[in-house]
């Protein structure tokens, strides 16, 4: 579902990466179009891999939204404001999602995008991802970003990579609950026995930073990261530091070792 509807992320960061905090005026201007426009159309072009997929998408704010795809799946994506539905004409299926629960939940809700906006005019330099178990949806938002970055030619902001590390099932469930994506196969591994929840869970999120650095590091991701790591009750407190002495170990090494933050030959 995700990678269906990550090319609107790059819409998204289009509008983001118009904001300068020199450039006020700029912002008020930004602010007074989003708040006079009530609909969007455009058409995007989309790539994952090495897949090109083309189309057409017609906004209506708030939370309304519908997508074609020109192929012969006849896919189609639309948004009723509580639901997005993706539909295969083709396959005769119909996969429906809460859109709470989807990037669409904030790209199709203005008054969001303003509220970002105004942040940034008052000084927010960087976001925070929600807490991480899986690191497939971050590398393509990072890699998405990257690219409108550079499009655009202007300064990314710092993304911080969140990580809690948890050491019972209820705290498993409450992340659950919060709306933390963990794969099926994650979640097992996770609760494979009560003892060494937590071992295990701080192993996991390791393996994260790790699999997201290499990304960055192969497809040469200039966007900045950071850590974000948060304790999930009182009683993890001491869980979450150990995890962030390992993770801030292995984040030193790593901007040691990386060219990608230097300045380029022809900058």
């Amino acid at each position: 579902m995700t990678k269906k509807i990550f090319f609107l992320l790059k819409i998204f960061f289009l509008f983001l990466l118009s904001i300068n905090i020199v450039l006020a005026d700029l912002q008020k201007n930004l602010i007074n179009k989003l708040t006079a426009t009530q609909t969007l159309t455009f058409n995007f072009k989309q790539k994952i891999a090495d897949k090109e997929e083309i189309g057409n998408c017609f906004v209506k704010y708030p939370l309304l939204m519908k997508c074609n795809y020109k192929n012969s799946k006849g896919k189609t994506i639309i948004s009723n404001g509580k639901t997005v539905a993706i539909i295969k004409k083709k396959y005769k299926k119909i996969y429906l999602y809460p859109i709470k629960s989807t990037p669409l939940s904030f790209i199709l809700e203005k008054e969001k995008i303003i509220d970002l906006i105004r942040k940034s005019n008052h000084g927010s330099e960087f976001f925070t991802t929600q807490v991480l178990y899986d690191s497939d949806d971050i590398c393509k938002l990072l890699w998405h970003y990257n690219n409108a970055v550079e499009e655009r030619g202007s300064e990314p902001r710092r993304v911080l990579l969140s990580f809690a590390p948890i050491s019972t099932k209820k705290n498993l469930d409450f992340l659950k609950w919060l709306g933390v994506e963990i794969p099926e196969e994650t979640e097992e591994k996770l609760i494979q026995s009560e003892e060494g929840i937590k071992e295990r869970s701080i192993e996991i999120c390791m393996e994260l930073l790790e699999d997201i650095l290499a990304f960055v590091t192969e497809n040469e991701i200039r966007v900045p990261i950071g850590l974000n790591v948060e304790h999930i009750m009182t009683y993890n407190f001491d869980h979450s530091v150990e995890l962030l002495q390992k993770m801030s170990k292995r984040y030193r090494s790593f901007c040691m070792g990386s060219d990608l933050y230097r300045p380029r030959p022809d900058s």
